[in-house]
């Protein structure tokens, strides 16, 4: 286990659960991350991510880059992060926009991450129907993040 040994305290825990943008089921979170990709709206998708606080203060404490002896500051960490998952919104968008899509499966073929207060479940890839009878499958969705009960993604995947 890593400990902080900065002077800088840790952040106060953000708050988790429903009202903050959390879902109590995976399948919840990736069906509303489906549902807004195909409103063609991809900034709309940044609801389901982290935020830069919840990132901070629940997964970087966490996380073995947040170590001191390797000079990462939290705030590059989640720029970059944020950055990438960006171009993965506005791919995602372009891939489902203009139909109704209903999810088929979900997999997590990169595996699970466990670590003391949450789980990462690694790559997820989503196999899509839509009403047309078109099907799809991506992996655009990045990692999900399991907090106690309730769910959200840590990031998109750049194409």
């Amino acid at each position: 286990a890593l400990t902080r040994t900065d002077p800088t305290p840790a952040p106060a825990p953000a708050p988790v659960g429903v009202e903050h943008g959390w879902f109590a089921t995976e399948e919840a979170l990736i069906a509303a991350v489906v549902a807004t990709a195909s409103t063609e709206e991809p900034g709309a998708l940044a609801a389901h991510r982290v935020t830069y606080d919840e990132h901070e203060s629940l997964l970087w404490p966490e996380f073995p880059s947040s170590n001191p002896d390797f000079n990462i500051p939290h705030s590059f960490a989640y720029q970059n992060l944020d950055n990438r998952s960006r171009k993965g919104q506005r791919a995602l968008a372009r891939a489902l926009a203009g139909k109704t899509w209903t999810v088929v499966s979900v997999e997590h073929p990169d595996g699970l991450d466990p670590y003391t207060t949450f789980e990462l479940f690694r790559g997820t890839e989503l196999s899509l129907r839509a009403d047309d009878g078109t099907e799809l499958t991506t992996d655009l969705l990045g990692s999900v993040v399991h907090h106690g009960d309730h769910y959200k993604l840590l990031s998109y995947r750049e194409p």
